[in-house]
């Protein structure tokens, strides 16, 4: 019986230790965007005023084949499309 009730008391006392909980402030380090100067957006939009290739991937509704788990390395990506 004595054995029952320190078994019971320890793990309540292990549940109890792993549920504190820190209730410290502490800062939050906050990132800065990253800034520009206007010789940055100044080439930028003398780029996109220029004659470039532009290129639009899309791949949606990917999905792998059906009653296949975990196959992750189809032979044509192109033949796992819905549509």
């Amino acid at each position: 019986m004595k054995l029952k009730i320190f078994s019971m008391l320890a793990i309540a006392a292990g549940l109890t230790a792993l549920a504190s909980c820190d209730t410290d402030t502490e800062a939050l380090e906050v990132q800065s965007l990253t800034t520009y100067d206007e010789q940055y957006y100044k080439d930028l939009r003398d780029y996109k005023k220029t004659d470039h290739e532009i290129c639009y991937v899309y791949y949606q509704n990917w999905r792998p084949l059906e009653g296949v788990s975990g196959y992750k390395d189809p032979a044509s990506w192109g033949e796992r499309f819905r549509g």
